[in-house]
């Protein structure tokens, strides 16, 4: 005698499959909603919201202050800086460069910062807030690590893509860093 496939026991599996199915899913998709989540709120605004508009030269000394604390930098001056309004939308974005000297093992040493905010109604908030360097808010006007990426195509394109995903991936524990103090 065949067991039909409808037995008790095939039911059963077909229920474990479905849920460990889930849970995969949910193990891929928490992380990267959470990330999500984080890079589009928690750090955009994070030690921004007590700035008037017309206090965006601190918010950006603020911003370049809680990023350098990251890398080994304390933020002294806005060397420039530049502020427009957008008229018709009622906000207003602010960019410039701010002045670092090294702390620790940095000391000595001096770095410029990029900085851009925006503000729409509400406080400052770092103007960009995806991870990629070439379009972040706040980030060195050169960093070091970067020359690789300059240099002719001299290496195969996949140990360049992992360079780049290893220098996203530190940024990324940067920023956790920047808002919880740790290494996230």
């Amino acid at each position: 005698m065949s067991r039909s496939s409808n037995t008790p026991r095939s039911r059963t599996g077909v229920r474990i499959a479905r849920i460990a199915g889930v849970l995969v899913l949910l193990a891929i998709l928490v992380p990267f909603v959470g990330t999500l989540f984080f890079n589009g709120y928690i750090y955009p605004l994070n030690g921004l919201e007590s700035f008037a508009p017309d206090q965006y030269p601190q918010a950006m000394l603020k911003a370049a202050d809680l990023y350098g604390k990251t890398i080994g930098y304390r933020a002294e001056e806005v060397m420039s800086t530049e502020l427009r309004d957008l008229a018709p939308l009622g906000g207003s974005y602010c960019w410039g460069i701010v002045r670092m000297e090294g702390t620790g093992e940095n000391t000595g040493l001096e770095q410029r910062l990029w900085v851009s905010l925006k503000r729409q109604g509400g406080p400052w908030m770092r103007s960009d807030t995806n991870i990629f360097p070439d379009t972040a808010s706040v980030s060195l006007l050169l960093d070091p690590r970067y020359e690789l990426f300059f240099s002719p195509l001299t290496l195969p394109n996949f140990v360049k893509l992992r360079m780049e995903a290893k220098r996203l991936w530190r940024e990324q524990k940067r920023r956790f860093r920047e808002v919880y103090g740790s290494d996230g």
